[in-house]
């Protein structure tokens, strides 16, 4: 059995780790037990952070006893934050703010990986990580290793290009704004954001341009990469339910399971005992 030392004790305490690029990033460490099991990582959507959601609601009920939980934030987390001031990480200038509506498909990864090297580095344990919508999507886009001991993927975004038509009228009307996005890149100005009438209201144009060069099954075939194990939960009352049944079966992983929660939404609210036992049940099967 094993024992982590130097991990605060008593109720969640915030904690700092740096990305490979420099990044701090921040996250919700949560009461380690004595002799833990396992620890998980838990991310959060695009627009999300750690104490709301999945990530807020999952760490007390997934065997909180024999599990490690550090809940992070994304520099995805929320929709638009400031980081303007003298702290440690804290940038000025073009980066002077940050959030989902600047979110970058490769940052996503990078920041799952520096929560996965914390964890692995401070507790010696197989670190599992549960990603949430679009923390789900970025841990498909990885394609983890052998220090992933297995994935968790909760109602994930399979495609970034999936607001495209709530927010143009027309294949003119996204032209139009494909054409502003790409002269304020060349301009160096590709943080400037375009307003957007849904979902998150308006986005950056580099970013704009990221969504609309995706390849075609990005997301299933970094999922398909890594021989890490892997869960798909979804909600029943989901409105992308097929799709997801249809990406399972396209799925190639030997050591792979999936369930549906009658009932449930985007967010399990009311499905968090049932969706915690399964969460519980994987991680157990494989440790």
């Amino acid at each position: 059995m094993t024992t982590v030392s130097g991990l605060p004790t008593g109720g969640p305490q915030l904690v700092d780790l740096p990305a490979e690029d420099g990044e701090l990033l921040q996250g919700l460490l949560y009461p380690p037990p004595a002799r833990p099991k396992a620890a998980l990582l838990h991310v959060h959507g695009k627009g999300g952070n750690c104490y709301s959601g999945p990530s807020r609601t999952l760490p007390p009920l997934v065997a909180p006893e024999r599990f490690v939980h550090l809940a992070l934030n994304l520099r995805c987390h929320d929709l638009g934050y400031s980081r303007l001031g003298d702290a440690a990480g804290i940038a000025t200038g073009a980066e002077a703010a940050s959030g989902g509506m600047w979110e970058r498909l490769d940052d996503g990864p990078r920041d799952l990986r520096a929560g996965v090297a914390w964890l692995r580095e401070r507790t010696g344990l197989p670190v599992f990580v549960v990603g949430h919508s679009a923390g789900g999507y970025f841990l498909g886009d990885w394609a983890p290793g052998p220090e992933v001991a297995g994935r968790v993927f909760l109602s994930p975004l399979t495609s970034v290009r999936f607001p495209l038509s709530a927010w143009f009228a027309d294949d003119a009307a996204l032209e139009r704004a494909r054409v502003q996005a790409q002269e304020l890149v060349d301009r160096g100005e590709g943080h400037l954001l375009i307003p957007v009438p849904a979902w998150y209201f308006a986005i950056s144009a580099a970013s704009l341009l990221e969504r609309l060069a995706e390849r075609p099954d990005r997301w299933l075939d970094g999922c398909n990469a890594s021989s890490s194990p892997l869960l798909l939960a979804w909600g029943g009352a989901e409105t992308r339910v097929e799709a997801w049944r249809a990406l399972y079966e396209r799925m190639t992983v030997a050591d792979r399971r999936c369930v549906e929660l009658p009932g449930a939404g985007h967010e399990y609210g009311g499905a968090e005992a049932a969706l915690a036992a399964e969460i519980t049940r994987f991680v157990t099967d494989h440790r």
